[in-house]
């Protein structure tokens, strides 16, 4: 009701217009204007204390991160889930954020993978961390336009997200990433699967996707 006092209404990005337009709001009085964030990547190191556990623990294994306040809606149990099936055996899940850890954790020590996780909690400029990372995932239940997959994307780190069309058309459709079926944890295992054995490549395609849709320059 507030919106409909609105002029105009700005989004960032399609599908947060389209959710207004299924909520009543014309399609006229939506404006898409993606944010962006600064070509260069934060050369700031993670802290020293962090940095030197996970490269400890990342030897013959690969690191997974998961950055956003810790919760239902981030859904950050579904990586878990993934974490336990057979394919994700040499994967470890990194949990970057605040919020409440001891659902996550005792989630944990029932599938057997608490050995697999680490919780490091909230870090200021949590981008810092992605140098270290092999791929994010999102396995949210609802977004808009995450800053995370833009960080990612400048960061040329692969990004696994739920099929929400908000993250798919950050991602180009999953041209630019790895879409799965949201709360499917076998499709998110399979999904980061495909994202860790991604050929070098592919990198390239996802800061090139950056410097044409999320730089603040464009």
């Amino acid at each position: 009701a507030m919106l409909e006092w609105a002029s105009a209404v700005v989004v960032a990005s399609v599908a947060a217009g389209r959710t207004l337009n299924e909520a009543g709001l014309s399609r006229d009085d939506v404006q898409v204007i993606p944010y962006g964030l600064p070509v260069d990547v934060p050369s700031a190191a993670p802290d020293a204390q962090d940095g030197q556990k996970l490269k400890a623990m990342a030897r013959g294994r690969r690191l997974c991160f998961c950055i956003g306040t810790i919760g239902a809606r981030k859904n950050q149990r579904l990586l878990i889930d993934a974490l336990a099936t057979d394919a994700m055996h040499d994967v470890i899940g990194v949990f970057i954020g605040d919020g409440d850890t001891t659902p996550l954790q005792a989630h944990a020590r029932e599938l057997g993978v608490a050995d697999r996780i680490v919780i490091v909690g909230h870090r200021p400029r949590a981008s810092r961390y992605l140098a270290l990372a092999d791929a994010v995932v999102l396995p949210s239940r609802n977004e808009g336009l995450p800053l995370v997959v833009l960080e990612s994307l400048r960061a040329a780190v692969p990004v696994v997200g739920s099929d929400l069309r908000e993250i798919a058309e950050a991602l180009d459709g999953g041209r630019c990433g790895y879409l799965f079926r949201a709360e499917d944890a076998r499709s998110l295992a399979t999904a980061l699967q495909a994202a860790l054995s991604a050929p070098a490549d592919v990198r390239a395609r996802l800061r090139a996707r950056f410097e044409d849709h999320y730089s603040s320059n464009r």
